[in-house]
């Protein structure tokens, strides 16, 4: 079912309603059943993603691309079949969480054996106690969130990627859950050296240079510590704080690969869209959407935090 550039394929029993566009019928936008344009077959279909590119092929041996069928949604299509979830609405595809779940102790870490409190002009306290008008949150909690949406729409553009992280196709949910750690340490010294206190103002592009490994090997030091009422609360987990401490360097660098890689296929695709949605974080429709569709993708924190 996979080789090196992540290739999955989906049987499809029945039609597969996708979405049209013609200027002069009304309504413009309609729904039409997938079909060969040589054959006209619109049963048995199979839709195809490798690497980043996608096809469909029909049961009379025609292979063609279609508008419709992007390469990560037929990933999602496939990861819902993974997880027994029927598809009752081919549209609402989009909207599904392929970011690979990790069953471990979500426990927070404690505060280090000898910390000590920042002082007031501490530029990390100033900017945790400005964040902490999120939800009470610390700065890094907010880019956790941020970083899990970008991983939710970049594992599945790329084959690479969605080879490597996905357990179903030999690949590991720790590193999964440490490149989007990895990312959200990167957002968080974005913001931090800018003194901004909105993560949603993090520039995409310098969150994929601090990625870079010249940069993000100090990124395992990082320990933010969040400022809710009355008390210092780390915000990383402890496991997350032992992985970061201890992991060798391949696969440090394993981590450090899949979250440049998420980032940069974010960027990517944001400039494909639409230069004006190049810059900001806060500025991706999918990062501060409130459809609820999206909002069934834990960014309460639970999947981070017990």
């Amino acid at each position: 079912m996979s080789d090196i550039s992540g290739t999955v394929k989906v049987s499809i029993v029945g039609e597969f309603m996708v979405q049209r566009y013609e200027e002069d019928r009304e309504p413009s936008f309609y729904e039409a059943p997938l079909a060969c344009p040589v054959c006209e077959s619109d049963i048995g279909l199979t839709l195809v993603a490798r690497r980043r590119d996608s096809s469909v092929e029909c049961p009379n041996g025609h292979t063609w691309q279609d508008p419709s069928i992007a390469a990560a949604k037929v990933r999602r299509l496939v990861f819902l079949s993974w997880t027994g979830q029927a598809v009752a609405d081919p549209s609402s595809v989009a909207y599904t969480n392929t970011v690979p779940a990790l069953d471990e102790d979500a426990a927070r870490a404690d505060l280090p054996a000898g910390w000590t409190e920042p002082g007031e002009d501490d530029v990390y306290r100033n900017v945790e106690i400005g964040s902490s008008v999120y939800f009470d949150h610390g700065l890094l909690t907010m880019a956790l969130m941020y970083a899990r949406r970008l991983a939710m729409m970049s594992l599945p553009v790329d084959g690479g990627l969605w080879q490597r992280l996905q357990p179903q196709m030999g690949g590991s949910a720790i590193d999964a859950h440490m490149a989007i750690v990895l990312t959200a340490l990167a957002m968080y010294e974005v913001s931090v050296r800018s003194g901004n206190h909105d993560v949603g103002e993090a520039a995409l592009a310098q969150v994929e240079a601090m990625l870079r490994p010249e940069n993000a090997a100090g990124l395992r030091a990082l320990f933010p510590v969040a400022y809710p009422p009355k008390q210092f609360v780390p915000e990383l987990r402890a496991a997350d704080v032992q992985r970061l401490a201890h992991a060798d360097s391949d696969t440090f660098e394993r981590w450090r690969r899949a979250a440049a890689d998420i980032t940069t296929i974010a960027l990517d695709t944001t400039v494909e869209r639409t230069a004006a949605y190049a810059g900001r974080l806060g500025q991706r429709g999918l990062l501060v959407a409130k459809d609820p569709y999206r909002q069934q993708h834990d960014d309460d924190l639970t999947w981070y935090l017990n």
